[in-house]
């Protein structure tokens, strides 16, 4: 079984804007499209996500999340996103109270190079000091590469 994006985030976020972290636990339950899209956008004061704070509060989790989802997505390519991706979906949340965290695809050398880069990236654009991006970037990496010599051991 793969690794749910959530759980990478959580694990970076703990360790590196432990602030964030009442902002993780509120999107448990929700599924990896929904969080994505709530992430995505900006947030207003009576939106969930705010929990009565800045902006700032969820940089580092939507930094992290939209670096890794993006490469994920082009990992396991356009069918994911097609006709039969979305009646899965639409199926899952039929059957199921609580949807099941998708796991991400293997990350290679290029997949985690692609994901540091958009880290740093998105860091960037967001305005984080670059030194405090650098070492989100490298906590990311990290922790994908502690799943994937995980993962060859089973």
């Amino acid at each position: 079984m793969g690794r749910a994006l959530l759980s990478v985030v959580r694990d970076v976020v703990i360790t590196n804007a432990p602030e964030e972290l009442p902002l993780v636990v509120g999107l448990n339950g929700l599924d990896d499209a929904e969080i994505g899209r709530r992430l995505a956008r900006g947030r207003t004061s009576d939106e969930p996500l705010g929990f009565g704070a800045g902006e700032a509060v969820a940089l580092v989790t939507s930094v992290v999340w939209m670096a890794i989802q993006t490469t994920a997505n082009e990992v396991v390519g356009a069918a994911a996103q097609g006709a039969l991706g979305r009646l899965r979906v639409t199926l899952r949340r039929m059957f199921r109270r609580t949807p099941s965290p998708a796991p991400l695809p293997h990350f290679g050398r290029r997949e985690l190079a692609e994901v540091h880069r958009r880290v740093l990236e998105l860091a960037r654009d967001a305005e984080m000091d670059p030194s405090r991006a650098a070492q989100l970037a490298d906590s990311v990496i990290s922790r994908l590469v502690l799943d994937t010599a995980g993962d060859s051991g089973e």
